[in-house]
């Protein structure tokens, strides 16, 4: 029988199974760490870790995402269990510590992670969340990612399924969202140092909306409904795969993978999200054309912007450069650097996909 973490991981080692994991190929950190990156940009819930206070400390705020629904995701809580606690057990201080965190900051949800302490001496945190659920009367999460279970990458992807199984679905928009129609979830896009604030305006030029944010600069709630979007679009296909593909199987939601980083990359992502509402047959309020037309009309004026204040850097044309990246980045960064008219003369990658490896050789022909 086959687990959860077992699922995630069968044949990942295939090119063909993208939507599984390498363990080899996993990123240079753990699956606990890998969930909080996922999980802890959203920023009307409370993440509590059941682990030593250096757990908690390892992952706060490091992957530098910005919110603007408020402050409570820079918070970290945790049980700081100890040598005794690992003698005798630590599940009434879990139960106590999330009644606290529920006092004190009134989130709209809490997450509970494990960690390799809690892991290992068998602490039950599904049994736990539910019993302090009904003491809060609101939503407690278990995500059972302990670090030794594998890699970063197999913790974005527990996460993943933790809203799959937790979150998605379980709310319905408000009916003025439901009535407009031609709505995207961006998934794996966390607002790390505020990019999303730079993509949300040309999307709404566009004429794209979106329905919900997994997970920067998201709320709670939204993510409840992202089942009733019309195309779901995976900026980190990495991470977060697995979320798009059982989002196809079980809501029939189709999916398109874009980069948004460089102007090449963001003219074949809008480009890519238009031909993926022509695909799905979902779009209302605007014909296929009447949405290319709006696209390609946002595309040319905001490269004559670019264009303008990127002749300040001409003086980069021509110049060489090695690249030593990961994952999204070590095809996405050669694009944007080719927009600049820097030659790329070498490329280095860890923690990318047979895929990523391929887009990287097509990029650079």
């Amino acid at each position: 029988m086959l687990t959860g973490t077992d699922k995630l991981l069968e044949s990942g080692c295939d090119v063909e199974k993208k939507e599984k994991l390498c363990r080899s190929r996993g990123g240079e950190s753990c699956a606990f760490d890998g969930a909080m990156i996922v999980l802890q940009p959203i920023a009307d819930t409370a993440h509590l870790v059941h682990g030593p206070i250096a757990c908690c400390g390892n992952t706060w705020e490091g992957r530098g995402t910005l919110s603007s629904r408020g402050d409570l995701f820079k918070l970290g809580f945790t049980t700081d269990i100890d040598e005794i606690d690992i003698v005798y057990g630590s599940e009434s201080r879990l139960f106590n510590a999330i009644v606290q965190t529920y006092r004190s900051v009134h989130p709209k949800a809490i997450f509970v992670y494990s960690t390799c302490v809690s892991g290992l001496i068998g602490e039950d945190l599904d049994a736990i969340c539910r019993k302090a659920e009904d003491a809060c009367g609101i939503r407690v999460i278990p995500v059972n990612a302990p670090g030794f279970v594998g890699p970063k990458n197999l913790g974005n992807r527990i996460a993943g399924e933790v809203l799959l199984d937790s979150v998605i679905g379980t709310g319905e928009p408000p009916d003025n969202l439901l009535a407009k129609g031609g709505f995207i979830n961006l998934i794996g896009e966390y607002n790390i140092a505020g990019d999303l604030w730079l993509i949300e305006p040309a999307l709404r030029k566009a004429g794209i909306r979106i329905m919900s944010r997994i997970t920067g600069d998201a709320t709670f709630e939204e993510i409840t409904y992202a089942h009733r979007a019309d195309l779901n679009v995976v900026v980190c296909s990495r991470a977060l795969v697995n979320v798009a593909k059982e989002m196809e199987r079980k809501y029939g939601i189709p999916y398109v993978e874009v980069s948004f980083f460089g102007k090449t990359e963001m003219a074949k992502a809008l480009r890519g999200i238009g031909n993926g509402f022509s695909r799905s047959g979902r779009l209302s309020g605007l014909s296929d054309f009447d949405l290319k037309q709006k696209i390609d009309e946002v595309i040319e004026s905001e490269e004559a912007r670019i264009d303008e204040k990127l002749k300040k850097y001409a003086h980069l044309r021509g110049m060489k450069a090695v690249l030593y990246t990961g994952g999204v980045k070590s095809w996405s960064f050669i694009s944007a650097l080719q927009d600049l008219g820097i030659e790329i003369v070498a490329v280095g990658t860890k923690k990318s996909t047979v895929e990523d490896e391929e887009k990287m050789k097509a990029i650079l022909g």
